[in-house]
């Protein structure tokens, strides 16, 4: 893809992005037929699936696009990311960032033994060359991660923890996702729809159409998000939104990442809204099917009962992926279905 195309993917949903506002108008009440009719159509088909807008007006919208012949299909908005379809080529592609845990602490602990070995100083003087040393490669590691170029955008489907099963997830994200790019937590965890300031440490609160637009600004900001992911302890950044903006939200993070992680550890905890989630954007594909270990059976049965034929990935209580290379290799068939490349 040239630049002139990409430029043109851009300023499309950027676009399409500004049509998801609350028009004041269609807020209370049922709006005036005349005003009504003077809006685009790209207007109507946002108003329609805009929760700050009134029953009323939806309504009205949606019988207006009915007369001019138009779908009110699901209004759906994807934030291009920035994996490339390259990354994604050969057996393993490239999904995981080269500074593994590994590698961080391989580059931050070697030079001072080089040091020893090949100067031989003082004490002192090799503890003040050991800092130094430890300070620039840390810097060299921060500075990797900030900038890195093309991160994978995951995201995270789980249940808020009522049962204590949250720690192992928890770790994995520290150590098994880390190294993939973004990771985007979404849960069934709702704001009350009370005006509330949005957060900036790594969390994303929705509320009306405007912090909508906000987090999908969010998403397009890769050095911002390499940064928050960075100083996250979870390396997660959790999305949170009200009741009214909770499937709207789920469908912007779906849409616009590159895999779906779906979590059933507690799949049989009350409502499995994480499978309906998935089944609704038609994403089984596109997703990876994770359990603690002892859950496993739990979350087999549940994709059976869907009749999703895909296999459970589990992890342990210390949050470590059993069977590794298959998991990984998951995640990369999940990005393929996602960017339509052949493996």
């Amino acid at each position: 893809m040239n630049g002139a195309d990409q430029a043109a993917i851009e300023g499309d949903w950027r676009m399409h992005l500004r049509d998801m506002r609350t028009l004041r108008t269609l807020q209370n009440g049922a709006p005036a037929e005349d005003e009504i009719r003077r809006m685009p159509d790209r207007v109507l088909r946002a108003a329609v699936q805009n929760p700050d807008h009134s029953e009323a007006a939806r309504a009205a919208a949606e019988a207006e696009l009915r007369a001019r012949s138009i779908t009110s299909e699901r209004w759906r908005l994807v934030v291009p990311g920035f994996l490339r379809a390259r990354d994604l080529e050969g057996s393993e592609g490239r999904l995981r960032s080269k500074w593994t845990r590994e590698g961080r602490l391989g580059a931050i602990a070697l030079p001072p033994f080089l040091i020893l070995l090949l100067v031989q100083p003082t004490a002192r003087e090799f503890l003040g060359a050991a800092i130094a040393f430890i300070v620039m490669c840390a810097a060299v590691v921060f500075l990797g991660a900030a900038l890195r170029r093309h991160p994978v955008r995951v995201m995270l489907i789980r249940k808020r923890d009522e049962h204590h099963l949250s720690a192992p997830l928890d770790k994995a994200l520290r150590t098994g996702l880390a190294d993939y790019g973004h990771i985007l937590e979404f849960s069934d965890r709702q704001l009350p729809a009370t005006p509330l300031n949005q957060l900036t440490s790594g969390h994303g609160d929705v509320l009306n159409a405007r912090d909508y637009r906000n987090l999908a600004l969010r998403l397009s900001n890769r050095v911002a998000l390499n940064l928050s992911t960075a100083l996250s302890g979870k390396r997660a950044l959790s999305v949170r939104c009200t009741q009214a903006w909770w499937r709207t939200t789920g469908h912007l993070l779906g849409d616009s990442s590159d895999i779906l992680l779906a979590d059933l550890s507690q799949v049989g905890q009350g409502v499995p809204w994480e499978l309906d989630l998935v089944e609704e954007m038609g994403a089984q594909r596109r997703c990876v099917f994770i359990a603690l270990w002892g859950k496993l059976e739990e979350a087999e049965a549940a994709l059976a009962a869907r009749g999703i034929d895909a296999v459970v990935h589990h992890y342990a209580p210390d949050g470590e992926f059993q069977r590794r290379p298959q998991f990984r290799a998951a995640m990369l068939a999940a990005a393929r279905a996602t960017h339509q490349v052949s493996p």
